[in-house]
């Protein structure tokens, strides 16, 4: 299945600004970094990770914010999401969980991702009275850094001091 990105405001009204993935893949294949990290904080974002055409590649460190078949819950009261706002949370250094002094992609993912579950579980549960269905949030990573072969280290991206 294809997965786009739908530009906002356009959205699905005019799909000549939505982005396919296979486009985006595409365009960041052209970048010469190997070391990238992309964040994704839309609902069916895992479907970035799920297929044979899409962002996975060595150098990339991807963090979606739900599996392919869910949708992202906000938190109301902080105008926010649930997964960037422990993600966020998570890089200011409270996912720092070796102490090394840096936060790496795949600690603040943990971080958030742990965060993020219990949050929706909860939300599922008061939701459950009005929709009948249980609609929980679980973020995804996919970790090709340093390569899809040995991904054994981590990718720091801040430092904790």
């Amino acid at each position: 299945m294809d997965e786009y990105l739908i530009t906002y405001p356009q959205g699905q009204d005019n799909q000549n600004n939505n982005i396919l993935d296979e486009e985006l893949a595409s365009a960041f294949d052209k970048i010469k970094s190997k070391n990238i990290v992309m964040i994704f904080e839309t609902c069916y974002s895992g479907g970035m990770i799920d297929g044979s055409y899409d962002l996975r590649k060595s150098g990339r460190v991807i963090l979606t914010s739900s599996k392919e078949d869910e949708s992202s819950y906000p938190i109301f009261l902080l105008k926010s999401w649930l997964f960037p706002h422990y993600l966020i949370n998570g890089l200011r250094g409270k996912a720092d969980t070796n102490s090394d002094g840096y936060v790496s992609a795949e600690e603040a993912f943990n971080y958030a991702k742990i965060r993020t579950i219990r949050r929706s579980t909860i939300y599922a549960f008061l939701l459950f009275i009005f929709h009948k269905s249980l609609l929980i949030q679980h973020p995804q990573i996919y970790d090709g850094w340093p390569s899809e072969e040995n991904n054994k280290r981590e990718l720091k991206l801040v430092p904790t001091n």
